[in-house]
């Protein structure tokens, strides 16, 4: 290994607060490799949510940014009437509009303002509808504290290689294409 490695291994244990042992060191040849590694060391990636969960927050945004209803207002046990008594006819059409909940109103939903009556909060809403929305479907991320380790660890690399960040990729090796010593 050369100054240069040893130097980027030092700054990612210091940054990172985690050591990184000789034999490791040597066998990561690629910015992705390293990114693993680090985040690999600094934490396990929690539990993907519980879909009923990630329903609920789906549900808690749209009605929020519909509704005009304030975030923290909006909780599982949140009766349905607090949030259609302060709520506009036509703001409660878009967010059933919006939800993809039509077919909960027997697909005639017009400008009427009522929740399905089997659904006295929004967690029963959330559990009733589960995966069945566009909250299903969205892109898979990963969590935000490991997105921002992996840049992180683009950043260090950059500061200390002086290349620009936007042109650090995973798939660079450190010695062929970083010119790494």
């Amino acid at each position: 290994m050369g100054m240069d490695a040893i130097e980027l291994v030092m700054e990612i244990e210091d940054a990172f607060k985690i050591r990184v042992p000789d034999e490791d060191a040597e066998r990561i040849t690629t910015v992705r490799e390293l990114q693993d590694y680090v985040v690999s060391r600094v934490g396990l990636l929690p539990p993907p949510p519980c879909l009923t969960a990630r329903t609920f927050y789906f549900l808690r945004r749209t009605l929020g940014d519909s509704c005009r209803v304030p975030r923290d207002a909006i909780r599982p046990s949140t009766r349905a009437r607090s949030i259609l008594r302060s709520t506009p006819p036509d703001a409660w059409a878009d967010a059933v509009r919006r939800l993809r909940l039509t077919h909960l109103y027997g697909g005639r939903f017009g400008k009427a303002v009522r929740w399905p009556a089997a659904l006295a909060t929004v967690g029963d809403l959330a559990r009733s509808i589960g995966g069945e929305g566009p909250w299903r479907y969205g892109v898979e991320r990963e969590p935000a504290d490991n997105q921002d380790t992996r840049q992180r660890v683009i950043q260090i690399i950059s500061e200390q290689m002086g290349i620009a960040a936007s042109e650090i990729r995973g798939e660079h090796r450190f010695i062929e294409d970083l010119n790494m010593d």
